[in-house]
């Protein structure tokens, strides 16, 4: 009698264990990714690209930041359900350089 209950018992609990991780999976494949691409003016040296980036990487929900000095812009990659790119946009601009969103889509 007691074996039965304890497979029991075992039983419900794996099954609740599977549901659990199922649930999370499901709920991290939903995350919204975004790609914005920023004009960055006034920035002259590698220390700019630094200050630019550093900006950018105090957001939540950025996953990746990309700066080309020469070409004058940054890329970002961010989750656009916790950060907009005028967010973003105006965290650089705070940094010391203009910067205005050239273009923004979902990756």
């Amino acid at each position: 009698m007691h074996r039965i209950a304890l497979a029991a018992a075992l039983g419900v609990a794996a099954a609740t264990v599977g549901c659990g991780a199922a649930t999370t999976a499901t709920h991290d494949a939903v995350v919204a990714t975004h790609t914005a691409t920023f004009a960055v003016e006034g920035m002259s040296c590698g220390s700019c690209s630094i200050t630019v980036r550093a900006a950018v990487d105090r957001l939540d929900g950025i996953a990746s930041v990309e700066v080309d000095v020469d070409g004058g812009a940054a890329t970002v990659t961010f989750d656009g359900g916790r950060v907009t790119a005028e967010q973003i946009a105006r965290a650089i601009t705070s940094s010391g350089y203009t910067a205005t969103v050239r273009a923004t889509g979902g990756v």
